[in-house]
C-alpha cells in the first residue's frame, strides 16, 4: 500500500523524518529507529539536507524497507539534471520504494561543500510533473517506457502566515500535476494550519503537517529569524529558556502542538532533526 492509500485508510497517521548519517555506519540510526518500528506509519528519509554530503536517501531507503519499515524518499532537484533523476526513480521503483517525496532543495552554498555547482534542471513542478508522465508510460522527452514505475509522489509547501494565499495556489497547482499527498512546512500555531486548511478543503489529497523538535531557545529564535514560513510563538521560547531539561520540555510542547493540530489534518510528520531518540518519548505521550 502506498502512502496515499494509507493515509487515505486511516483517520490519523504518523510520520518521522530521518537524516542519513555522514557515513556507511547505520548501527545508531538504526538503533533509534528500532525504538519506534510499529509505531509509525512510515519514514521520511531526506536528501543531503542543507547541502550535506551523507549516505544516499535512495539506498538508505532500501535498508529501512528491507527491515520491515514503510520508507519515503525525498527527491531534490538541486544535485541532478532530468535524465539522472529519471534514472534514478525507475531505479527506486525497481527497487520497491513506492512513496516519493519532491522537493526543490536548499541552497548549496549552505552547506558542507559550497564550492558544489548546483544543477536544478528541473524545478520541484516539473519533476512532479515528470514523474506522472513516467507513471503513464513515458520519459520526460516523450519516449515509451518498457515497464511504467507505480511511484506515489507527494509535494512539500511552506506555509507561511504571511503568504497563506501562495501555499493555498502551490497546493492547487501540486495537485494539478499528479501530487498524491502533501507534506507543509514545520507549523507551531493551530490557527495558521486552520486558515491553511480552509484555503484547501476542496483538495482530496492527505496533508501530512510537520512538527519540528524544537532544542532550545536559541534554535528557536534563530528559526524565526532566518526560515522562511517558521513561526514560533513566544510563549513556547520562553518554556525552552527556563526549562531544565530541554529534551523533555521539546517532548512536551510537541505532544500539545500535535493534540491540538491532529484535529485539523490527516496526519503529522515529526521532525526530529538529530533528535530521534527523543520520538519514542513523544509516542508514549501521545499514546501511539
Amino acid at each position: 500500500m502506498n502512502l496515499s492509500e494509507l493515509l487515505n485508510s486511516k483517520p490519523f497517521s504518523i510520520t518521522v523524518e530521518v537524516i542519513p548519517p555522514k557515513g556507511n555506519d547505520l548501527s545508531i540510526f538504526l538503533g533509534d529507529l528500532e525504538r519506534v518500528k510499529g509505531r509509525v506509519d512510515a519514514i521520511l528519509v531526506r536528501e543531503l539536507p542543507s547541502a550535506v554530503m551523507r549516505l544516499g536517501a535512495l539506498s538508505t531507503g532500501v535498508v529501512l524497507k528491507e527491515r520491515g519499515f514503510a520508507p519515503i524518499v525525498e527527491f531534490t532537484c538541486r544535485d541532478r539534471n532530468r535524465l539522472a533523476l529519471q534514472a534514478d526513480l525507475l531505479g527506486a521503483s525497481v527497487l520497491g520504494i513506492e512513496n516519493i517525496l519532491v522537493t526543490l532543495g536548499e541552497d548549496i552554498k549552505s552547506g558542507d561543500h559550497p564550492e558544489a555547482r548546483a544543477v536544478f534542471d528541473l524545478n520541484d513542478n516539473e519533476l512532479l510533473g515528470t514523474i506522472e508522465k513516467m507513471r503513464q508510460g513515458s520519459d520526460l522527452a516523450g519516449n515509451s517506457l518498457q515497464g511504467s514505475p507505480s511511484l506515489a509522489a507527494g509535494a512539500s509547501v511552506v506555509v507561511d502566515e504571511r503568504e497563506i494565499e501562495r501555499a493555498i495556489a502551490e497546493v492547487e497547482k501540486k495537485v494539478s500535476l499528479g501530487a498524491r499527498f502533501i507534506m507543509t512546512s514545520p507549523i507551531f500555531k493551530p490557527a495558521l494550519l486552520n486558515r491553511f486548511m480552509g484555503g484547501v478543503k476542496k483538495c482530496t489529497l492527505p496533508i501530512l503537517t510537520s512538527v519540528l523538535l524544537l532544542k532550545s531557545a536559541g534554535m528557536a529564535n534563530y528559526l524565526n529569524k532566518n526560515i522562511p514560513g517558521i513561526s514560533i510563538p513566544e510563549e513556547m521560547i520562553k518554556k525552552l529558556l527556563k526549562s531544565s531539561d530541554r529534551g523533555r520540555t521539546s517532548v512536551e510542547l510537541a505532544s500539545e502542538l500535535i493534540a491540538e493540530l491532529k484535529e485539523l489534518c490527516q496526519g503529522i510528520n515529526v521532525v526530529p532533526i538529530g533528535w530521534e531518540s527523543k520520538v519514542p518519548a513523544l509516542l508514549d505521550l501521545l499514546k501511539m
